[in-house]
């Protein structure tokens, strides 16, 4: 079965060379002091549910390899930004409203989590396990579904600029690079609250990795598996956390992981020329320049059968498939 199919989801966005098109950063777009770390200068990597500001395409696709029916995305052609969670999906369509969808039957007792229609003014969009995030574009973020730990404990938040939700927990990145969080923030996971310079954030199972604007990274949580082993890692532009293991992509377009590799969701030292990382729970998926997608990992689902995608503009891994952000023709 694959109701476990996208447990979580980022997108990101490729550069003018690519067939979609440039995007800018605004609010909901962590901050661009590591810009200067890019691998070519021209490259702008946005991070999950992050709406693109400008030279996107105004018609859209999804490609997914998943077969599970609620996770089958609406037939739109206006999806800017997508985040995908365990057993629901998320996005906002032109003009900054939000959308949700999923299997709402087999998880009624937590149907808040798909309560996003009056949501407006969004630049960021975030799906945790069974919660919604949303990052509006005067800094302030709101969010809804189980708040069980407190993960939807955001009325407080100002002056946020991306935002990130794990399991049963959230995170965000303020505009001074400093961390905040909420929900089930264990003892291992404190250790944001003392972060700072950070541009980035992603968030694993029970494990936060956060980048720093002079390219290097830093992480906590539950280290079982090496997840957090980032210390030696330089010239990072962007990052992502999977169920176990942590990715990182560097300036020159390779790519670093650490953590759980059982499946081989580590086994990324062969790639070049991407431009864009993502992780799943048990896989990792990288966007090259030219528009096509490469993936190692758990395919059990078919998760890495991405090899005849073309004119790629986003990458999506959720937690057992892979989605893209196409141009509709």
């Amino acid at each position: 079965m694959q109701e476990n199919c996208l447990r979580k989801l980022h997108i990101a966005v490729r550069n003018r060379s690519a067939p979609c098109g440039l995007v800018r950063r605004r609010v909901g777009q962590e901050r661009d002091d590591h810009d200067a770390h890019d691998m070519r200068s021209e490259t702008m990597i946005l991070r999950a549910g992050v709406v693109p500001t400008s030279d996107f395409p105004t018609r859209t696709r999804i490609l997914t390899t998943s077969t599970y029916g609620p996770h089958q995305p609406p037939q739109r052609t206006d999806f800017v930004a997508l985040s995908a969670g365990f057993v629901h999906c998320a996005g906002i369509i032109g003009g900054g409203t939000a959308v949700a969808w999923g299997d709402e039957t087999k998880w009624e007792d937590k149907i808040e989590m798909f309560d996003v229609e009056c949501w407006t003014e969004l630049a960021a969009i975030a799906v945790g396990e069974y919660h919604t995030v949303g990052l509006r574009t005067d800094g302030t973020v709101v969010a809804c579904g189980s708040s069980e730990y407190g993960e939807c404990d955001v009325e407080a938040w100002r002056d946020v600029v991306g935002i990130g939700a794990g399991f049963w927990y959230t995170v965000a990145v303020r505009a001074d690079g400093t961390v905040v969080a909420c929900g089930s923030i264990k003892n291992e996971r404190k250790a944001v609250a003392f972060w700072r310079s950070i541009v980035a954030v992603d968030a694993g199972d029970d494990h936060t990795v956060g980048l720093r604007s002079d390219g290097t990274v830093v992480a906590c949580g539950t280290n079982e598996h090496g997840q957090c082993d980032v210390d030696d890692w330089h010239s990072i532009v962007a990052i992502a956390a999977g169920e176990y293991h942590t990715a990182g992509l560097r300036a020159d377009g390779t790519v670093v992981a650490c953590g759980l590799n059982e499946a081989g969701q580590c086994a990324v030292g062969g790639w070049r020329d991407i431009i864009a990382i993502d992780a799943g729970d048990y896989h990792t998926v990288g966007l090259r320049r030219d528009g096509t997608v490469v993936a190692c990992g758990l395919g059990d689902y078919g998760a890495c059968d991405v090899g005849g995608w073309s004119d790629v503009c986003a990458i999506a891994a959720g937690g057992d498939c892979t989605l893209a952000l196409v141009r509709a023709q």
